[in-house]
């Protein structure tokens, strides 16, 4: 009998191993290799394949399975002192052998084979595959019930089905990408700017508005030198511009009768009107110094303005913050107008702080500050 729960537990501990590293090989292995492999014929690779199509069914295979494990090891370590010691009271020596017991089932049980599948997750998964297999059908009463339940809560709470896979081939992709730095195939800012498309892709651009009063107004119908001295006052390298005879006057008469335009100060409300471009300081000091090419003056007679104003990017707020970034690289802009249902202007976005998101310079939870 003592033999027997001797070999009851260490066959015990390596299933309780065997979930435990596949658990965590599951998460690790690279799902391009095992397609490469599916499609190269590899028995094995297509086995294990097999296993990881339903996640949710591979998942509660293995924490069954664990679980289990874990209980026949307690109960092989009760049995075998029991008989090593017939006389002692039970109760004490079953709770002190449980406690002795479970550090060295934490350290082999748990830690030991996961690291070894943290560090070859292929190899590990392919060594765990017939005992996984074997359990799969093994455990499916159990797992079928986990699997209606999941499913009933899933309907329930509203969570989409593929929202695992999803994540999970999100991080593959991660992985990917990051193997990919580390053999030098690709470079920092192109790793960061995958990750950054990953973080923002599914995120509404309209979430990352600069709204209209951080912005001061200026109408068409002012002079160069004065939009310069205001883009200074309030530190702005680009400025929407608005038609000064389709700017509503309530916000012209709000100014003060006697100030001048370089005192112009970003309005407190949102009034939603479209500019009819924006201007750059750059291009305010080219035209201060009167350095404007001839295509560029002829341009301004025809606008009948004499600011060098450039055309924005229109974009809807349904759109998401990757399409807006898609958008005015496309159309070569770098300061795009942000409208929604009713074609009323709710803020502007600049590529600069697009791009800082999409490069991780800014986390994507928080919006970019103006500057």
């Amino acid at each position: 009998m003592i033999l027997f729960s001797i070999v009851l537990g260490f066959s015990a501990l390596l299933l309780s191993a065997t979930f435990s590293g596949s658990e965590t090989a599951f998460y690790r292995i690279p799902k391009l290799r095992l397609h490469l492999d599916v499609m190269a014929n590899d028995p094995v690779a297509k086995r294990i394949s097999r296993l990881i199509k339903n996640p949710s069914m591979f998942v509660a295979t293995v924490l069954v399975g664990n679980n289990v494990a874990n209980n026949i090891i307690s109960f092989a370590t009760v049995l075998f002192v029991c008989h090593l010691m017939p006389h002692s009271r039970g109760i004490f020596v079953e709770i002190g052998s449980t406690l002795i017991l479970a550090p060295f089932l934490f350290v082999y049980g748990e830690m030991f084979p996961k690291y070894l599948s943290l560090r070859a997750p292929n190899r590990m998964l392919r060594l765990y595959s017939p005992i996984l297999v074997f359990c799969y059908w093994f455990f499916i009463p159990v797992t079928a019930l986990l699997q209606i339940i999941n499913i009933a809560l899933t309907r329930f709470l509203g969570t989409p089905r593929q929202l695992l896979q999803w994540t999970l081939g999100r991080q593959e992709l991660v992985r990917v990408l990051d193997e990919g730095q580390e053999t030098g195939i690709l470079f920092e800012a192109q790793r960061r700017l995958a990750n950054g498309i990953f973080n923002v892709s599914n995120q509404l651009i309209k979430n990352w508005v600069i709204p209209q009063s951080h912005f001061p107004i200026i109408t068409t119908n002012m002079k160069p030198a004065e939009v310069l001295e205001i883009a200074r006052q309030n530190h702005c390298v680009e400025m929407p511009v608005y038609d000064h005879e389709q700017f509503h006057e309530q916000f012209l008469e709000s100014q003060p009768a006697n100030s001048k335009p370089a005192d112009s100060k970003p309005v407190e409300k949102e009034f939603g009107d479209i500019p009819v471009g924006y201007v750059r300081t750059i291009d305010l000091e080219i035209a201060v110094r009167n350095q404007l090419d001839e295509q560029s003056r002829l341009l301004l007679r025809l606008l009948h303005t004499e600011l060098p104003i450039r055309s924005t990017v229109e974009i809807s707020s349904r759109h998401t913050l990757l399409t807006g970034m898609i958008l005015i690289q496309t159309l070569h802009g770098s300061f795009g107008c942000i409208v929604n249902e009713h074609r009323q202007c709710i803020g502007f976005v600049r590529s600069d702080q697009l791009r800082d998101v999409l490069l991780g310079k800014i986390p994507p939870t928080n919006p970019p500050a103006v500057s």
